[in-house]
């Protein structure tokens, strides 16, 4: 279970783990070494948590690596290096730096969602938000569409739907589930062609579409 964390303090525990009984069989400290003197902190982060390939990963705020919980143990992975496109610890949790940080080349809000071939990677940069593909075999970005803020509502973003018959929107996976990919479609911001394709009204509430990729 991932702690929010209270920056300010040096010794802090960022993820317990669990038993059967919800009993804490074991704390692990941040890898975010140090406390952060005289901070100030809008905001209180938690880390997350995903299953790949039977064993479970942690990815840590402001932490660049991804670790696999082995053992009652975080083990490296592999490493996100943003360079200087990373926003520091100190102005990420503070709400007026990180307002500040939307219109510089800095990366917020990283977020990502993994599978044995693929990296699906969501952030936003200079006031637009960013969707890459990233293929681990090839070693490459497949797929890279940069977003502006006012054109989110018309969902032409993500990869092209070719699986259904209509004009469906794009699809991008918010959720994997090893072959299950989950995508999340609000009516009220869809068109008429494509509330006809989901037989929905656009005072439905969300849409889930959800696809077996295979292997």
């Amino acid at each position: 279970m991932p702690v929010a964390q209270s920056y300010k303090e040096k010794d802090r525990d960022a993820l317990l783990l669990l038993d059967s009984n919800f009993h804490i069989t074991k704390k692990l400290k941040s890898r975010l070494t140090g406390g952060l003197k005289g901070v100030k902190q809008s905001f209180y982060y938690t880390g997350g948590c995903y299953r790949h390939n039977d064993n479970f990963q942690f990815k840590e705020p402001f932490v660049d690596t991804v670790y696999a919980i082995q053992d009652n143990k975080l083990v490296p992975e592999w490493a996100f290096d943003l360079g200087s496109f990373k926003l520091s610890a100190r102005r990420s949790m503070n709400l007026s730096e990180r307002r500040k940080a939307e219109g510089e080349y800095k990366i917020l809000n990283f977020g990502f969602n993994e599978t044995n071939r693929y990296l699906f990677c969501n952030y936003y940069c200079k006031n637009r938000e960013v969707f890459s593909v990233y293929d681990k075999k090839e070693e490459k970005y497949i797929h890279h569409e940069k977003l502006e803020f006012s054109a989110k509502a018309h969902f032409k973003f993500g990869l092209k739907n070719d699986l259904f018959p209509g004009d469906l929107p794009d699809f991008w996976p918010y959720k994997i589930f090893g072959t299950c990919w989950v995508a999340k479609q609000e009516p009220a911001l869809l068109n008429e062609q494509q509330l006809r394709a989901l037989n929905c009204g656009s005072e439905d509430n969300p849409v889930l579409l959800v696809v077996n990729a295979g292997k």
